[in-house]
């Protein structure tokens, strides 16, 4: 499918790019970084509409999908967000990501390199910090080296600092660690690699124990922890 548009003159034919996208927002009344999602059968169009309430609006991240797949992919995106942030609002297709910047810097990681969706082309969300040259010249993505989360298999471990920093990796201490969908128990602690998805999970375990201790609430095994 293709639209017409007028350029100095001459009709040009634009092929529409159907497919998902998302971007961040910032609400200055509640203070918290918010991020929107949706899908679209023509993404110049699309744009257009959000632009007319700000006109300086992009896609941070844009999947193309065939218009027969687009509601899918819609509700499968939606439903890996949900399982890491609450809505906004109630609305299903924003999400509240935090009040930091860290916590915005955390999200576009786990977008990016958990639910692998792309960035796109024109988003202030650039890749290249994390290209490296090689001594033969070559340009590789320093991400792929990065070690395994040893929690969420096929997930990469999550960058404590800056992509430019030397590599200070999210670990965590455990007697206990999976070999395949095995538990295995150890005498030692051992040290093990986080994603930036185990590592928000992590995070929500010990603020619910840290609850239940302060309001004396067993679990259901009748243990506070």
């Amino acid at each position: 499918m293709f639209d017409r548009t007028d350029v100095a003159g001459e009709i040009q034919m634009i092929k529409k790019e159907s497919g998902i996208y998302a971007f961040t927002s910032f609400d200055y009344k509640a203070g918290v970084f918010i991020l929107i999602t949706g899908k679209c059968e023509n993404k110049l169009n699309r744009l257009s509409d959000y632009r007319v309430t700000n006109a300086n609006t992009e896609f941070d991240f844009f999947l193309s999908v065939p218009l027969n797949q687009l509601l899918k992919k819609e509700r499968e995106f939606q439903k890996q967000l949900k399982q890491i942030y609450p809505t906004w609002k109630n609305s299903p297709e924003q999400f509240v990501l935090g009040e930091s910047k860290s916590d915005l810097n955390n999200a576009i990681r786990i977008l990016e390199e958990d639910i692998k969706m792309p960035v796109n082309k024109t988003s202030p969300q650039k890749l290249h910090e994390y290209h490296r040259a090689t001594l033969d010249g070559e340009v590789v993505d320093s991400r792929d080296f990065r070690p395994m989360c040893g929690f969420i298999p096929g997930q990469v471990a999550h960058l404590k600092g800056k992509v430019n920093e030397p590599n200070r990796f999210r670990t965590r201490k455990t007697f206990a660690t999976f070999d395949g969908n095995k538990i295995i128990e150890h005498d030692t602690e051992q040290t093990v690699y986080m994603s930036a998805s185990a590592h928000n999970m992590d995070r929500l375990i010990k603020y619910d124990q840290r609850i239940r201790e302060k309001r004396n609430t067993p679990q259901d095994n009748g243990f506070i922890a």
